[in-house]
């Protein structure tokens, strides 16, 4: 079959992507747990479950219920939850306790939980034996739309000078299937429901017809943690622009990534926040930043500009922070060329064009920055 990405939305949202050596397939399924319906069971008689703290806390109870009724055999590895969950030393940990399971031809191992436990189980089958398949149970809206339904996975290093690297180390491997139950992330903190928001707008630099949708719905689907039928949809319409981004270079050999708006000093301030930040809300905060940037450009106009920033607002979604300061945008511009191996070319919205790939400098940073201290809605 030729590579490509098929969107089916009935009787759920299914996805089947295609890509080079990559086969993988994500599924929305309201309703799966309470209602026993089969697809997750259905990938193995024995099941082993790596989990996060928080989501294992908080679904374990209702899962356990769910394998025991399906008759599957299951047991739990648990992991701490968050970005602690990203580091090597964990994937070592895990990879001991796998180590003592006996894994038959009928045994799959699911990654439950946020987006850092998809990194984490990703990276460590990528490495088991050579390579087995995996599935993740995505239990937050931001795994959902974003970390789980990829072909990257990263876990952060720790260099010898006691800096931590974040995604310093990456392998190019989805799991096999991804599925989201949306009833799961009606637990999920607040602050964890407008990071995924965050990555939720950032699709806007594909597609900018979602603006008006966040503008009118967007508060009430926030309410909602993404999990009702009108919120799932526009969840859903993320997840698509997502994927085919992702679809048509799904090794990053395309340098020039659509997906990257939000990241460009993201990565930077995530890591020197304190205390820590969700991952989106670092992705909200360069959003801003570069649309601001676009604004003194020119490559959008001062009453798009305001409309972006209004509906982040609106949400509540962060927009500044005080680590942006000359010193920090002058690390991020270093990080960021590093990282991507050449030019600090990011991607920022252009109203005629959609985007643009372009250089910012340090004093656009610093200016844009100011702009967004200062900035209150316009009445």
């Amino acid at each position: 079959m030729p590579d490509g990405l098929t969107w089916e939305k009935e009787p759920h949202h299914n996805w089947w992507a295609r890509a080079g050596r990559h086969r993988w397939s994500v599924h929305f399924i309201p309703g799966m747990v309470t209602g026993r319906s089969p697809e997750l069971a259905g990938l193995g008689r024995h099941q082993v479950l790596i989990a996060d703290e928080y989501a294992w806390q908080k679904q374990g109870g209702s899962l356990a219920a769910y394998y025991d009724d399906l008759g599957v055999r299951w047991q739990v590895i648990t992991v701490p939850a968050g970005e602690k969950a990203k580091d090597l030393a964990v994937v070592r940990s895990v990879a001991a306790e796998l180590a003592d399971v006996e894994l038959g031809p009928d045994s799959v191992v699911v990654g439950v939980g946020g987006s850092a436990i998809g990194d984490v189980v990703r990276m460590l089958m990528a490495l088991w034996d050579g390579g087995r398949d995996c599935a993740l149970l995505a239990t937050t809206p931001l795994s959902a739309v974003d970390g789980d339904v990829g072909t990257k996975n990263f876990v952060d290093l720790l260099a010898a000078s006691g800096d931590r690297l974040k995604n310093k180390l990456r392998v190019h491997r989805p799991a096999l299937v991804t599925i989201a139950d949306p009833d799961l992330f009606r637990t999920v903190p607040d602050a964890h429901v407008r990071s995924a928001s965050c990555e939720i707008v950032k699709t806007m630099i594909d597609d900018p017809g979602i603006i008006a949708t966040l503008e009118a719905s967007g508060l009430e689907m926030q309410a909602a943690c993404w999990s009702d039928a009108p919120s799932l949809a526009v969840l859903a319409r993320a997840t698509d622009t997502m994927l085919r981004a992702i679809q048509s270079n799904p090794d990053d050999k395309i340098t020039l990534r659509t997906m990257n708006f939000g990241h460009f000093i993201g990565k930077t301030i995530e890591l020197m926040a304190v205390p820590p930040m969700p991952h989106g809300w670092s992705v909200g905060i360069c959003m801003a930043v570069t649309i601001k940037a676009a604004e003194a450009r020119g490559y959008v106009s001062g009453e798009y500009c305001e409309r972006l920033l209004r509906l982040m607002h609106k949400l509540d979604l962060p927009m500044w922070h005080p680590l942006l300061t000359r010193d920090v945008f002058v690390r991020a511009i270093k990080d960021t060329t590093r990282s991507r191996k050449g030019p600090d070319t990011v991607p920022v919205p252009d109203e005629k064009e959609r985007h643009r790939f372009v250089s910012l400098g340090v004093d656009e940073l610093v200016d844009a920055a100011k702009c967004l201290r200062d900035w209150q809605p316009v009445a």
